[in-house]
């Protein structure tokens, strides 16, 4: 569409209004930084003399503490009185009283100081290994090629010990550290448990046991019941030590009753199965005889011998005596008789009195149906008085 002529010309535009100026945010320029001077060296410090002071100071007084413990008397050059007080004084150097030398007058146990000063240890018992012997009643294993070793040992008692590295194929004494085996080991006293650092075999009592199931059986018995009986570690228990060596050595001499295979040339049958060796002082023993033997002079030791000649409750003699109480503590009058008690044969109780007196001519005379009865009530008895069962009992039975 044409516009007019005539038309009205439009108003200009307002200009836009001034725009204020921006502001930077950036900090201004830094100003220049001064040069760096040169470091001065710092001064020397003095060299302070109360520490030797003090460590002179406690050393004196541990040795007035040490003054009346009992140790080796040396001499090692210095001349030392047992009256001074600082051990760097005068006297350090001489005794007034009794001229240059050692004081002759000086306590049968004083030492001057001297293992302080020379950097000895003093009563390091606990610090230091121990050498002892004992025989293996279990391992464990630990981690990836560590074991837990459980020592039955003749002066230390039962001792749980880690034998490192011994699961290994280039273990150097791996091998010597298994159940039934009588070694003689280096301790040292760890955290927790103790450290086996060296061994050497005494005597494999195992070798005769591993191929013979029945012995082996019995053997695991014995160690497991020497174990029950030593519940705290540490603790001396040098008669169930002897008396393990014993079973064992016993154990690995017995034959089964009736092997022909072990009848020596000269020997003569005796009833119920056992062997007499030419020898009229050897008698070849059953490994559940000896099993039972084991049981009951470990309960004697312990102090739980049953009572089989006397009654267990009113301890008279002049009754016969007709039951077997486990919970009273052996045989029992038939006054006495408690309810559930066993009413064993006379040639039993006989074998049970044979086994506790070591006398095997008159318990290798026995019946096998006494014997099994025999091992029946020991075998009760043992666990009544323990308060645990021995797992290994039912491989035994089974044997």
């Amino acid at each position: 569409m044409r516009r007019s002529r005539y038309a009205s010309t439009p108003a200009p535009r307002p200009a836009p209004p001034a725009r204020a100026p921006r502001v930077s945010c950036a900090s201004p320029p830094a100003s220049p930084r001064p040069p760096r001077l040169p470091r001065l060296p710092r001064p020397a410090r003095p060299v302070r003399a109360w520490p030797l002071a003090a460590f002179l100071t406690v050393i004196s007084l541990l040795c007035i503490a040490q003054h009346h413990e009992s140790a080796a008397l040396h001499n090692s050059g210095l001349d030392i009185c047992h009256k001074s007080i600082v051990i760097m004084g005068p006297c350090y150097a001489k005794c007034d009283d009794h001229g240059p030398g050692l004081c002759k007058e000086a306590p049968a146990g004083w030492d001057g100081g001297l293992a302080w000063l020379v950097g000895g240890v003093r009563e390091n018992g606990s610090v230091l290994g121990y050498r002892d012997d004992g025989v293996v009643l279990r391992t464990q294993k630990l981690g990836e090629a560590d074991r837990i070793i459980t020592l039955l040992t003749r002066h230390n008692g039962r001792v749980r010990a880690v034998a490192k590295g011994v699961r290994r194929t280039k273990s150097r004494f791996g091998a010597r550290l298994e159940p039934f085996t009588h070694v003689d080991v280096m301790v040292h006293p760890g955290r927790t448990l103790d450290i086996i650092t060296q061994a050497e075999v005494i005597r494999a009592y195992g070798t005769p046991l591993v191929s013979d199931y029945p012995k082996y059986t019995a053997g695991t018995a014995m160690l497991e019941t020497a174990e029950r009986f030593t519940p705290v570690e540490k603790e001396p228990a040098i008669r169930q030590f002897l008396l393990l060596i014993g079973g064992l050595r016993a154990l690995g001499d017995a034959v089964e009753p009736g092997d022909p295979a072990e009848v020596a040339p000269g020997g003569t049958q005796v009833p119920g199965g056992g062997e007499v060796l030419g020898d009229p002082g050897t008698v070849r023993r059953d490994p559940r005889m000896v099993l039972d033997a084991y049981f009951l002079r470990s309960l004697t030791f312990a102090g739980y011998a049953p009572a089989l000649e006397e009654c267990a409750k009113c301890g008279t003699r002049d009754r016969p005596l007709v039951a077997f109480a486990v919970a009273a503590g052996g045989m029992v009058c038939a006054d006495c008789r408690p309810p559930g008690s066993a009413s064993p044969a006379a040639r039993t109780v006989a074998l049970i009195i044979a086994l506790l007196r070591g006398d095997w001519d008159e318990a290798m005379r026995s019946e096998r149906r006494h014997r099994v009865e025999c091992s029946g009530l020991v075998a009760a008895y043992l666990q009544w008085h323990l308060e645990h069962s021995i797992r290994s009992l039912r491989h035994v039975e089974r044997a």
